[in-house]
């Protein structure tokens, strides 16, 4: 049985040495357990953590470094265009089953995309939008 306290997990992991590591590990147990037994699992760790606390650990991008986050901040898989949540499969490719199905991590839908343009339109309020900027909106929207 997975017993483990968010706090001590979230505390042990950041200091760790190699926390990506560490991550893999769990989340490769997690996704080869049975549907049955991760939901008695999962009961006792209080599946709602990932939504409260930092456990998924991800590479935000290339050139930036790994960090902790919430299940509201990711989706499984999106368009490059999508910068507000990172798309965790890149980080995590083989474990899909864990992500989609028992955390129900989603694939980006168009309510990512329309959160997407809010943020832009916020971002050139009232300033002219270079013409390469605009056609790879358009681009993204087709």
């Amino acid at each position: 049985m997975l017993k483990v306290k968010t706090r001590k997990l979230s505390m042990r992991l950041t200091n760790s040495l190699r926390p990506g590591l560490m991550m893999t590990m769990i989340y490769g147990r997690l996704n080869r357990l049975s549907k049955s037994n991760l939901t008695a699992q999962l009961m006792y760790f209080n599946r709602g953590t990932f939504d409260t606390e930092p456990l998924i650990f991800v590479s935000m991008g290339d050139k930036e470094p790994k960090k902790w986050v919430r299940k509201s901040d990711i989706i499984w898989t999106g368009p490059s265009s999508i910068t507000s949540k990172v798309a965790v499969k890149k980080s995590y490719p083989s474990f899909q089953k864990f992500f989609q199905v028992q955390l129900g991590v989603l694939n980006a839908g168009p309510e990512d995309l329309v959160d997407e343009l809010l943020a832009f339109s916020k971002e050139w309020k009232g300033m002219v939008i270079p013409s390469t900027i605009e056609s790879a909106i358009l681009l993204q929207m087709k």
